[in-house]
């Protein structure tokens, strides 16, 4: 039995993008502490916070992306929970395009959860969708910072390129910012219980075990590269 990724290039295994209209490369995102862009802006300030994300689109990005395994301590300390426990490593991508912007179905699957996790920082509207196929392991993608009142129930089944979801406001996403979070879970992790957002130091190498790469067929056929650790192009 085939694993992620490998079962994405069999050829009777349907696959679509998340989105529909990406056009172009994305923005590299850089909201690690490195970045020294994060100190010369009120990362609490939605409105000047998201100025800026805009600014950095205009004109020549439709959409952006970034952040695997990034540590945000900077982007993160406003956020008590945070703070006391140390989770500052970013686990998923950020995907930045437009508040309502429809997501689509990557593979075949049916709806696990679809929820609202309050708290700064947290998911806000999340949804987790359970990826089965006989030629291939179960897995799971999750989406975070979702508007929770269009999001698909729970049991739903989904054909590959549904939609079921669209992105969040400043009001419905819990972090201030219209940005989606997306993640891939491999099997063992749904048996874990194990959905946090952000991790601890010396815990990442085996986040990163669990918490798998996003393929970029998944986002644009023909997107050049999807990098995970961006250099710091903001700076």
């Amino acid at each position: 039995m085939l694993h992620y990724p490998y079962a994405l290039y069999l050829r009777h295994i349907q696959h679509s993008q998340l989105f529909k209209n990406l056009e172009n490369d994305p923005l590299p995102i850089d909201l690690s502490d490195g970045n020294s862009l994060l100190g010369k802006v009120d990362v609490r300030d939605q409105k000047e916070f998201q100025f800026l994300l805009d600014k950095k689109m205009t004109p020549n990005y439709s959409w952006g992306l970034g952040g695997y395994l990034e540590r945000r301590e900077t982007l993160l300390q406003s956020f008590p929970q945070m703070v006391q426990e140390k989770r500052f490593y970013h686990l998923g991508i950020d995907i930045l395009v437009p508040v309502n912007t429809l997501l689509h179905a990557p593979l075949d699957a049916v709806v696990r959860m679809s929820d609202y996790e309050e708290g700064g920082g947290n998911y806000g509207g999340y949804m987790l969708l359970e990826h089965f196929n006989p030629a291939f392991e179960t897995f799971y993608s999750l989406y975070g910072h979702l508007n929770p009142d269009a999001m698909s129930p729970v049991a739903t089944l989904l054909k590959s390129g549904d939609p079921f979801a669209r992105v969040g406001d400043f009001h419905r996403t819990e972090i201030g910012i219209i940005i989606l979070i997306y993640r891939l879970l491999p099997n063992k992790v749904w048996k874990l219980g194990f959905f946090t957002k952000y991790t601890v130091r010396g815990k990442t190498w085996r986040r990163s075990s669990i918490c798998v790469r996003i393929h970029y067929r998944f986002l644009k056929s023909n997107l050049r590269s999807v990098p995970f650790m961006w250099s710091r192009v903001w700076s």
